[in-house]
């Protein structure tokens, strides 16, 4: 490596402040943008409905995850202090500020200040990162404390305290927060107990005394993880079949080993694109061609990855594995699992890996190094300029459909929402302050809305039509019919051909997407003036 610089366990006086600064105001008014205009994704509904509901019910509904409900425990408080998706999205959007700066040390640690400060503004302008630093979820916190495990192991390497880089004079600080970063990382997410499995692996290959302190630390991490997957698979849970298992087979584990390269290092929203190959048919004939440059960009980027480790491997064998196999465990294990269906998987789950997955890349040619680097970062600004016209593809804009309804919706009609997974993104923007969720088992679904707290009628609607029977068209009530159907191009015709034998479409409206699959279409639907006979 031409550009490796020798280890030090100095104190960072001379890392160029004023670049850092810079990059982190950048970092920060880039995400502020993003939390404050991105509409509310699906998954923040869900957070936010799940923590606002009591202790007990929190517990159980979250017992489909195979990690403790840390991060809604987190933000308990705050869901009850406020309802806006800005203040809610902004702690985590402050707490990306500092894991720039733990950027910086660990590429420094192996490459000149150059490439070091280089990484660090990818890092800040990286899509996948921003985007979801900017959102209600745990990738942004698991991002920090994933980036503190693996400064500590490549601090311990050199025979230092697992912070000394920032915290030279403090070991026992360090070891404190090492492992509160590592319990941190393994109870918000499954993705950070594997993490903490290649870091327990390699610290078997630590000096003595390094050795057993770490492996202390890492398995007292681990406990709380472990301790809630038993407990949670070994207690039944009253809510039937997980609501994310039911999104599963979106994301086949093959489309994931396709579109996570590029995804990590976020020259796109590849997890929507690669999502769209489970839809297509209905995909344009030039989406299709951009999909093929995309698996072919994916393919080179693999490339590039194993043999940037093979090279590293070769000056630096334990920093090399230890980073290169941080990345693919996680990877394997979550498509293993995603294929055995006892685990799930998304591209994204892979945005916390984006820096040990780069550092191996820029290895593959030295030659190149600085050309990569330099395309991957003009192509993340690129991505920031036009932000929103490069949209997070998930998102469900509803303003639309609510305006649509509003126009003509009468106190006793009734807005059914098709997919049991949307209507918390739907929920989310029509009223949060008010509406509550019942998770429970439903003859319909399960999840139920508490009708005490809806201005009106709002459902979850089936998607199976024998369901549509005279119960069912009870429950829906004698007013008009507004029915949202989300992922339009796949429920859209079955659920319509049932609903026609009972009502009559007045009128309707389309959202599209970008991507098919995601459009939104509402129905404004009338029952037949004979449907009350035909019932009796």
């Amino acid at each position: 490596m031409t550009e490796s610089v020798p280890n030090s366990s100095r104190v960072s006086s001379n890392i160029p402040r004023n670049w850092l600064i810079l990059i982190s105001f950048c970092a920060l008014l880039i995400r502020l943008i993003a939390a404050y205009i991105q509409p509310p994704f699906l998954d923040e509904g869900y957070v936010f409905f799940t923590t606002k509901a009591s202790l007990p019910q929190l517990i159980n509904e979250l017992k489909i995850d195979a990690h403790p409900p840390t991060y809604n425990l987190l933000i308990y408080p705050l869901v009850r202090i406020t309802s806006s998706i800005f203040l809610l999205r902004l702690p985590q959007v402050l707490l990306s500020l500092p894991a720039l700066w733990l950027v910086y040390h660990i590429t420094k640690r192996f490459y000149s200040e150059k490439i070091a400060l280089t990484v660090t503004w990818i890092y800040a302008l990286n899509h996948s990162v921003w985007i979801t630093d900017a959102q209600l979820r745990s990738y942004g916190p698991l991002s920090f404390c994933l980036l503190l495990v693996w400064l500590g192991m490549l601090n311990m390497r050199r025979g230092d305290s697992p912070l000394a880089s920032i915290l030279p004079n403090k070991p026992r600080l360090g070891w404190m927060i090492f492992t509160l970063a590592g319990t941190a990382a393994a109870s918000l997410h499954i993705l950070g107990c594997l993490a903490l499995g290649a870091a327990i692996i390699f610290s078997l290959y630590l000096t003595p005394n390094m050795r057993k302190n770490a492996l202390i630390s890492l398995f007292t991490s681990i406990i709380p993880c472990c301790i809630w997957f038993l407990w949670s698979r070994l207690t039944p849970h009253f809510a039937g079949e997980s609501l994310i298992g039911e999104q599963k087979l979106m994301h086949s584990a093959w489309h994931g080993f396709l579109a996570s390269p590029l995804n990590i290092l976020g020259c796109w929203d590849f997890a929507s694109f690669h999502s769209i190959l489970s839809d297509i048919d209905a995909m344009q004939p030039y989406t299709k061609y951009i999909l093929f440059i995309f698996i072919i960009a994916n393919i080179i980027i693999t490339l590039l990855f194993f043999s940037g480790w093979h090279t590293f491997a070769k000056e630096q064998p334990w920093e090399a594995h230890f980073l290169g196999i941080s990345v693919m465990l996680p990877f394997f294990i979550l498509l293993i699992g995603d294929k055995l269906s006892f685990l799930f998987f998304q591209p994204r789950y892979m945005t916390p890996f984006v820096v040990p997955f780069l550092l191996l890349i820029i290895q593959a040619k030295n030659n190149l190094r600085h050309w990569l680097l330099n395309a991957v970062l003009i192509v993340n600004a690129l991505n920031c300029l036009l932000f929103p016209l490069c949209p997070f593809m998930w998102n469900q804009n509803w303003q639309p459909t609510f305006e649509f309804i509003q126009s003509t919706q009468q106190p006793n009609d009734t807005i059914a929402v098709t997919d049991p997974y949307s209507i918390y993104g739907f929920a989310y923007a029509y009223d949060p302050d008010n509406i509550k969720f019942i998770f429970q088992d439903s003859q319909y679904s399960n999840v139920a809305i508490d009708q005490r707290t809806v201005p009106g009628k709002l459902r979850v609607i089936p998607l199976d039509a024998y369901m549509m029977n005279s119960h069912m068209l009870d429950w829906l009530g004698d007013g008009q019919l507004y029915l949202v159907i989300c992922q339009a191009t796949r429920t859209f015709p079955d659920l319509l051909t049932a609903l026609e034998q009972h009502y009559t479409v007045v009128d309707y409206q389309k959202n599209p997407s970008m991507v098919s699959w995601s459009s939104t279409v509402v129905l404004q639907m009338k029952k037949k003036k004979t449907e009350k006979q035909n019932v009796h």
